[in-house]
C-alpha cells in the first residue's frame, strides 16, 4: 500500500513537470502571434429590386470595419474589384482629430442608351499593420435613371403679341440630383436645337434683323442685368409672324426630358425710328393721353411704332430688365408718358421698373422724351433719379403739397426759342383740368431747366418751381427731355404744345 502511494505521487510529479516544460516552451521569447485580418460590413446586405422599383442613380451607403488584434487604419472601395480607391480621412472638429470615412453619397452614370444598370460596390479595410481583408464585402446595387424635366415658368411667358424681343425663364428637375443634368436646349419653330449649360435658366431673344418681315436668326442674350450677347444663334424666328419656343433637357446618361413649349405668339417687327410707349393709367386722366399725343405726332409727320405698357396691359414685359432695353435699343428715339398712379404689384411705379432699361438706352446714344408725374414720397434712393437729372422733388404726402395757381395755370419757357411758348392748362368747358399734387424738382448740375410754373403753396409747402428740363451727352447733344407734369394737361393752346413737340423732335433730337 505504501508502494502504490509513492508511485502515484511520483507519477503526478512527473506529469506536473511535463506541463511546466510545455508552458515554458510555448512562451519562448521572440516568437510572434499571427496577425488577424480585419473585417468589413456594409449596412445594407442585399437590394432585391427590379424594373421600376430600382433605386435612383444617387444613393447613400454606410459601412464599418473591425480588427480583433488591432484597429482599422483606412478603407478602400472599388466598383470592379480591380481598381481600388483609398478613402481619405476627414477632420472632425468636435474630436479635433482625423476620423475614418464610413459613409458617402454616390452618383452613378449609365451606359449610353440605357436607363438601368447593376452596380457592384466592393469594400475592404486596412488595419494598423497594413493588412487587408482577403475577401472584401460586396453589395449589388440595381439602379434606374430618373427622367429629367424642363418646364417654362408659365407665369412669365409672353402674351399673344411680342414687340421686338422677349425673355424666357425655366426650371430643371431630376430626381437623381440636378448635377446629373448635362445640358438644356431650346429651339424656335422648326429651327435647330441650341444647347446651354445646365446652370442657364434665363435667356432673352431678339431678331438679328428686326426691320424685315420673314424668317430671321435670333440673337441670344444671357443674364438679367448687363445681358451678354452669345455667339450662338437661334434660327427659325419668324418676324411679323407666329412663333413657338420649345424646351428640353438631357441628363448625363443621355435620357431626354419631355418637350415643353410656349403658347404661339406674334413677333412684331420694327417699322419706324420713333417708339411711343403709353406707360400710364387713364383711370383719372381727362383728357386721355393717347387722344392728345398720338394725333399731335401724326400732325407733325412723326411716324412711330406704338405699344401700351400701362398697368392694365397684358403686353408689358414680364422682365423689365433686360427685355425692355432689347425692345427699344434699335430705335433712335423713344417717347414715354406715364403718371404716378401707374404702379406695379409689390410697390413702385412703372417708370421706376423701366428705369434700368432707360439708363442703358440713353447711354447707348438713344434719345428719350418723358412726360410724367412723380409720387411726392419718392425716396431719394429711387432709381428714377438715375434716369432724370433731378436732385430731389418737393412735397410730403398728405401734409405739404403744391398745386398750380388757379389763375396762372401756365408753364413758362426759360430759354429763348421760336418754338417754345407758354404751355397753359387744358380746359374742359370753362374749367381747367385739375392736375392735383405737383412734383416740381430741384435740378442736378447736368440739367438745363426749360419750363417753370407758378405754384400755390398748400399747408406751408416750400420748394422749387421747375417742371421741364433736359440733359446733353458728352458731345453736347440733347439726349433727354422730361416733364414732371403730364403734358396732355397743358394743351389749352394746342399750337403751343405742337411747337414744343416740334422743338423736341425736329430741333433737339435731330442728330
Amino acid at each position: 500500500m505504501k508502494y502504490r502511494l509513492e508511485y502515484v505521487f511520483i507519477t503526478w510529479r512527473l506529469l506536473l513537470l511535463h506541463l511546466v516544460v510545455l508552458f515554458i516552451s510555448s512562451c519562448n521569447k521572440g516568437e510572434l502571434k499571427g496577425n488577424l485580418l480585419p473585417e468589413t460590413n456594409i449596412y445594407i446586405k442585399e437590394i432585391n429590386l427590379a424594373g421600376e422599383n430600382r433605386l435612383k442613380s444617387e444613393i447613400k451607403l454606410s459601412w464599418s470595419g473591425t480588427d480583433k488584434d488591432g484597429y482599422i487604419e483606412d478603407y478602400e472601395i472599388s466598383f470592379d474589384e480591380i481598381n481600388w480607391k483609398k478613402l481619405r480621412k476627414r477632420y472632425d472638429r468636435a474630436l479635433a482629430d482625423s476620423v475614418l470615412v464610413e459613409d458617402s453619397t454616390f452618383t452613378f452614370s449609365f451606359p449610353p442608351g440605357s436607363d438601368t444598370a447593376n452596380i457592384f460596390f466592393y469594400l475592404r479595410a486596412i488595419d494598423n499593420l497594413g493588412a487587408r481583408n482577403v475577401v472584401p464585402s460586396v453589395l449589388k446595387i440595381p439602379i434606374k435613371n430618373s427622367k429629367p424635366s424642363a418646364l417654362f415658368k408659365r407665369s412669365f411667358l409672353m402674351e399673344d403679341t411680342v414687340y421686338s424681343a422677349f425673355s424666357l425663364q425655366w426650371t430643371l428637375e431630376d430626381k437623381d440630383g440636378i448635377e446629373t443634368i448635362d445640358s438644356v436646349f431650346i429651339k424656335v419653330n422648326n429651327g435647330k436645337w441650341t444647347s446651354f449649360n445646365r446652370t442657364v435658366d434665363f435667356v432673352s431673344i431678339a431678331p438679328e434683323n428686326i426691320t424685315t418681315a420673314g424668317v430671321s436668326d435670333g440673337n441670344i442674350y444671357l443674364g438679367n442685368t448687363n445681358p451678354k450677347l452669345q455667339k450662338a444663334k437661334l434660327d427659325g424666328l419668324n418676324v411679323n409672324g407666329q412663333n413657338k419656343v420649345y424646351l428640353k433637357t438631357i441628363d448625363i446618361s443621355g435620357t431626354t426630358s419631355n418637350i415643353d413649349s410656349t403658347t404661339s405668339f406674334y413677333l412684331k417687327k420694327k417699322s419706324n425710328d420713333l417708339l411711343v410707349i403709353n406707360m400710364g393709367t387713364d383711370v383719372f386722366q381727362q383728357p386721355k393721353a393717347d387722344a392728345v399725343y398720338l394725333p399731335l405726332l401724326v400732325k407733325k409727320n412723326q411716324t412711330f411704332d406704338f405699344v401700351n405698357y400701362g398697368p392694365s396691359s397684358k403686353y408689358r414685359p414680364k422682365f423689365w430688365s433686360p427685355t425692355l432695353y432689347l425692345q427699344i435699343k434699335d430705335y433712335k428715339s423713344v417717347f414715354i408718358y406715364t403718371n404716378k398712379e401707374a404702379v406695379i404689384p409689390g410697390g413702385g411705379t412703372l417708370l421706376e421698373a423701366a428705369s434700368s432699361a432707360l439708363i442703358d438706352f440713353i447711354n447707348s446714344n438713344g434719345k428719350l422724351l418723358i412726360s410724367c408725374s412723380l409720387p411726392t414720397d419718392t425716396r431719394s434712393t429711387s432709381i428714377i433719379f438715375s434716369v432724370l437729372p433731378i436732385d430731389s422733388i418737393s412735397g410730403l404726402p398728405n401734409i405739404k403739397t403744391a398745386q398750380f395757381d388757379k389763375d396762372n395755370y401756365t408753364l413758362t419757357p426759360q430759354i429763348s426759342s421760336t418754338l417754345l411758348a407758354n404751355l397753359e392748362g387744358t380746359r374742359l368747358g370753362s374749367q381747367r383740368v385739375r392736375v392735383g399734387s405737383l412734383s416740381p424738382f430741384y435740378p442736378k448740375n447736368s440739367c438745363t431747366v426749360l419750363f417753370k410754373g407758378k405754384v400755390t403753396k398748400i399747408s406751408g409747402w416750400e420748394g422749387p418751381d421747375n417742371f421741364v428740363g433736359k440733359t446733353m451727352n458728352s458731345s453736347g447733344k440733347t439726349n433727354l427731355i422730361f416733364s414732371t407734369v403730364p403734358l396732355q394737361y397743358m394743351n389749352a393752346i394746342p399750337q403751343n404744345l405742337d411747337s414744343f413737340f416740334e422743338y423736341v423732335f425736329l430741333q433737339e433730337f435731330n442728330w
